[in-house]
This record gives C-alpha cells, structure tokens and sequence, in this order.
C-alpha cells in the first residue's frame, strides 16, 4: 500500500506516551502511531462492521460531486 505524509498535532503527553511505548517495542514513534490508528479503525470495524465500507462509499461519492456526509459516532 503506497504511503502519504501527514503532519500531526497531538498534545504533547500523548506524543511522550508514544515514544515511550514506540521505543519499548523498538519502533520509530512513526510506525507505532500507524499501528495505534490501525487497531482503531478494527476496534471501530468491529463495533460498526460497516464503518470501513461506509466511508470508502462516501469517498467515492465525494469524487463524484455530492455534498460530504455528516459522521455521527
């Protein structure tokens, strides 16, 4: 899967709670915040079994010129 930048603003404990587990499992604090939305968008899948579904329709909607849908959850 091809990879895309992204600059992140997060509090400032939370980004020293990262590194320190990032570090612990010897990972670049990068790939441990990947992982953390990875297992977030599964724990959301399985609550919600049509979230990851739903959005990739809305995606392709908004690339067809509807209007972008409101998230409730």
């Amino acid at each position: 899967m091809p990879k895309e930048s992204l600059t992140l603003r997060i509090d400032s404990e939370l980004r020293k709670i990262f590194a320190t587990i990032a570090r612990d499992e010897e990972r670049s604090l990068n790939r441990q915040i990947e992982m953390a939305l990875r297992d977030w968008v599964k724990i959301k899948e399985q609550l919600h079994p049509t979230f990851v579904a739903d959005i990739k329709e809305a995606i392709s909607g908004l690339r067809a010129g509807e209007k972008e849908p409101v998230w409730k959850g």
